[in-house]
């Protein structure tokens, strides 16, 4: 027997001061992400802004969450950047927003790399295993071609040389990833960025 938790979410205004200074303040801790933007007008160090602000939030629900007796916290989906600029820009304009997710078995947060990189599957995984509960999140993700050989998918590889799918992923207590869904349905957007997934792993 286990007690969940399912959390209505409002991701961050993009035009809002608080993300100007937590920007400014991504700025200081990581300068390489202040590179000019693309052709899509979003650079990287927005993108990490805005998950920084959506993660943090989480983070208060977590906490609420462990402190009434929560096992498992579940987030909804497009939560951790909204329906962000770019995303209406096909699969080149959604890709600045997608991560590169870890093996399953893997604790994300104790790779420093993945900070900047893929700071929605760093941060979660981090919050599970500081306050010793289960986390499921939902993020774009990217997979190439090139790097994973099909190992965790099997098809025709795109044109662009990489498959891009709207993911859900499940942190343990200790931070390690136990679950990742694709999902198998999607909506008429999503299909002008995502995949068609499949199977869930």
């Amino acid at each position: 027997i286990y007690t969940a938790a399912v959390v209505e979410f409002i991701p961050v205004n993009y035009n809002t001061e608080v993300l100007k200074q937590m920007e400014e303040q991504v700025l200081l801790d990581a300068p390489f992400l202040g590179e000019s933007k693309n052709e899509y007008y979003v650079s990287p160090s927005t993108v990490t802004a805005v998950k920084l602000l959506n993660l943090k939030r989480y983070e208060h629900f977590i906490m609420e969450a462990k402190s009434e007796g929560v096992d498992i916290i579940v987030f909804p989906e497009d939560t951790t950047t909204g329906w962000p600029i770019g995303y209406n820009n096909g699969r080149d304009g959604a890709l600045p927003w997608l991560e590169t997710i870890p093996s399953l078995g893997s604790a994300p947060y104790t790779v420093s790399d993945l900070q900047f990189s893929s700071p929605a599957v760093f941060l979660a995984s981090k919050y599970a295993a500081q306050y010793n509960i289960t986390v499921v999140i939902d993020i774009g993700e990217v997979s190439w071609c090139n790097e994973n050989s099909g190992e965790d998918y099997s098809g025709e590889c795109p044109d662009d040389g990489r498959w891009q799918f709207n993911t859900q992923l499940a942190f343990d207590e200790s931070g390690t990833i136990i679950g990742k869904h694709r999902k198998l349905h999607l909506f008429l957007a999503d299909t002008e960025i995502f995949n068609y997934p499949e199977e869930s792993l």
